[in-house]
């Protein structure tokens, strides 16, 4: 699993890499690609098992095509193409297994680069 991360990390890079401007040093983009992609760990990083979906879906867009009440697949905002997937434990009474905003994460993957869901 560490590996396959590494291998996402390193993917996030060089396609950060890409897209810096052109007058920066290669040491300068480099530096400014790890710097985002630390930021994406750190944000993904914060969910903690216990936050509660609403919290989630106030810094996470859900991903589009098919999504399940007990695991949501999220998007990074300012890249959508890197995304996380977020296991809940439901907390709906009735017994109808429909999500709620206060639905509780109980496991937060490794953020991953995937091209966009179609619906």
């Amino acid at each position: 699993m560490r590996v396959f991360a590494m291998g996402c990390v390193l993917a996030i890079v060089s396609a950060l890499v890409s897209h810096t401007a052109t007058s920066a040093t290669t040491s300068d983009k480099i530096a400014d690609c790890c710097d985002a992609v630390n930021k994406v760990i750190a944000d993904v990083g914060a969910i903690r098992a216990g936050t509660t979906r609403r919290e989630v879906e106030r810094r996470f867009l859900v991903d589009g095509g098919l999504n399940f009440p007990r695991q949501t697949r999220y998007v990074y905002e300012s890249c959508p193409e890197i995304k996380f997937t977020v296991d809940f434990k439901l907390s709906d009474s009735d017994g109808q297994g429909l999500s709620s905003p206060d639905d509780v994460v109980t496991k937060v993957s490794e953020p991953f680069l995937e091209g966009p869901a179609k619906n």
